[in-house]
C-alpha cells in the first residue's frame, strides 16, 4: 500500500456516510425548531381568548369613558337651556300678565268714571224733571194771574183805595195787594231761577252724557286690550314644548305649596290677633289697626282660592282691586274698582308701620294691589290663571306704596 492510500483505508467513517449524519443532525435541528414554534403557537392560542376579552372590555370602558365625556356635557347644556327658556318663557308670560293687568284696570277705572256718570245723568235728569214739574205750576199761576188782569184791567193802588170804607179795610186791602205782589214778584223769580237752573243741568247732562260715552269706548278699548295679552300670552303657554311646560309646572306647584303653608301662618296670625284684641286694646306687633283692617283681612282671607278674572268684584271671582274692594266693603268702607283709585282713598302708611289690613300697591303707573296681612306677607288676586293666594311682599316686585283705608 502507498503512504497515500493508507489515510483512506484507516478512515473509519466513509465520505458518503458523514454527509448522512450531517444531513440528519441538520434534519433534526429543524424539526426541533418547528416543534417549538407549534408549541409557542399552541401557547399563544391557548391564552388568546381570554386575552381578547380583557383587549375588548377596555376598549369598551375606554369608549364609555370617551362617549360619556362629550355626553354628560351636553346633556348638561341641554338642561341648562331648557331651564333658560324657561325662565325666558315665564319673563314673557309675566311681562304679558302686566300689560293685561294695566289695560283691566284702566277698564275698571273707566268703568267705575261711567258708573259716576251715568249717576250723575240719571241725577240729572230726576232733579229737571222735578223743575219741568214746578215750572208748569209756576207758569199756570202767571197765566192765570195775567188772564185775571186782562179781564178786569191792572189792580193799582189808586183805585182800591177809593173803594175802601173805613180804615180796617184800607189796612186788609193793601195787605193783600203787598201779598199778591209779592207772590207774583216771587213766583217770577222762582221761575227764573228755574230756568236757568234747568239750562245749567242740561248742559251738566249733555257734558256727562259725552263723557260716559267716551268711557264706554275706553271700557271697549281696554277690555279688547286685556282679552289681546291674555291670547298671546295663551298662545306663548300654547307653544311649549314637553320639558319646558314641566319645568314651569314645577315652579308652580313649589309656588303653590309655598302659598299654602302662607295660609297656614296667616291663618294663626289672624287667630292670635283676634284673640289678642279681644284681651287687650293694645296687642302690638302685627295686629290689625282698627276692628276694619281686620274685618278686611278676615273676608280677604275667606276668598283663598277664588280664581282671577279681570273685572270680577267677588264673591266668587276676583281681579286685584276687586278683592281688595270687596273685602274692605265686607268691613263697611266703600273703594273703587281701581287700584290707582285705591291708594288715594285712605291715610298713607310708610312700609316700616305696615299692620294687617292696609293696601300695599305695585307697579308705575299703580296697577296692581294687595292686602297686608302681617308677617311680611299679603293676599292678592294675582293674574289669568290663578288664584286668590298669600304671598310674601318681598316676593313681589314693584312696590311703590301702601294706605290704611277709613
Amino acid at each position: 500500500m502507498s503512504k497515500t492510500e493508507m489515510p483512506r483505508a484507516c478512515d473509519p467513517t466513509p465520505r458518503t456516510g458523514g454527509r448522512n449524519r450531517s444531513g440528519t443532525l441538520l434534519a433534526n435541528a429543524v424539526v426541533s425548531d418547528r416543534a417549538r414554534h407549534d408549541v409557542r403557537r399552541t401557547r399563544e392560542t391557548r391564552v388568546d381568548p381570554l386575552s381578547s376579552r380583557i383587549r375588548l372590555l377596555l376598549m369598551v370602558c375606554l369608549a364609555s369613558t370617551i362617549v360619556l365625556s362629550a355626553v354628560t356635557p351636553a346633556l348638561a347644556d341641554t338642561v341648562a337651556q331648557k331651564q333658560a327658556q324657561a325662565d325666558a318663557v315665564e319673563a314673557q308670560v309675566a311681562t304679558l300678565n302686566d300689560k293685561a293687568e294695566m289695560a283691566s284696570e284702566k277698564y275698571n277705572s273707566a268703568r267705575d268714571r261711567f258708573d259716576s256718570l251715568s249717576s250723575q245723568v240719571r241725577s240729572s235728569n230726576a232733579k229737571i224733571k222735578k223743575l219741568k214739574s214746578r215750572t208748569k205750576v209756576l207758569q199756570t199761576h202767571l197765566d192765570t194771574r195775567a188772564n185775571e188782569m186782562y179781564r178786569t184791567g191792572p189792580l193799582g193802588f189808586v183805585p182800591v183805595l177809593l173803594n175802601v170804607n173805613d180804615f180796617e179795610e184800607l189796612d186788609y186791602t193793601i195787605r193783600v195787594l203787598t201779598s199778591m205782589n209779592q207772590s207774583d214778584a216771587q213766583t217770577v223769580a222762582e221761575l227764573k231761577q228755574n230756568k236757568a237752573e234747568e239750562a245749567s243741568i242740561n248742559a251738566k247732562l249733555k257734558a256727562a252724557t259725552a263723557d260716559a260715552a267716551k268711557q264706554k269706548k275706553a271700557m271697549s278699548d281696554n277690555e279688547d286690550a286685556v282679552k289681546a295679552k291674555l291670547a298671546e300670552r295663551q298662545h306663548v303657554l300654547d307653544g311649549l314644548n314637553g320639558d319646558v311646560r314641566s319645568l314651569l309646572a314645577q315652579k308652580k306647584a313649589a309656588e303653590d305649596a309655598a302659598a299654602r303653608e302662607r295660609y297656614q301662618a296667616a291663618l294663626k296670625i289672624q287667630n292670635t290677633s283676634t284673640k289678642s284684641s279681644s284681651s287687650s286694646p293694645d296687642s302690638g306687633g302685627d295686629a290689625p289697626s282698627s276692628s276694619k283692617g281686620a274685618a278686611a283681612v278676615r273676608a280677604a282671607m275667606s276668598r283663598v282660592g277664588k280664581p282671577y278674572r279681570y273685572g270680577a268684584s267677588g264673591p266668587n271671582s276676583f281681579d286685584c282691586s276687586g278683592l281688595t274692594m270687596w273685602a274692605y266693603g265686607k268691613a263697611g268702607i266703600s273703594l273703587s274698582h281701581s287700584s290707582g283709585s285705591q291708594i288715594s282713598e285712605g291715610s298713607r302708611i310708610s312700609r316700616s308701620n305696615l299692620e294687617p289690613g292696609d293696601l300695599v300697591f305695585f307697579g308705575s303707573p299703580i296697577h296692581h294691589v294687595g292686602m297686608y296681612v302681617g308677617n311680611g306677607m299679603m293676599i292678592h288676586a294675582p293674574q289669568t290663571g290663578d288664584v286668590v293666594k298669600v304671598v310674601s311682599l318681598s316676593g313681589h316686585s314693584g312696590y311703590v306704596g301702601a294706605c290704611r283705608p277709613h
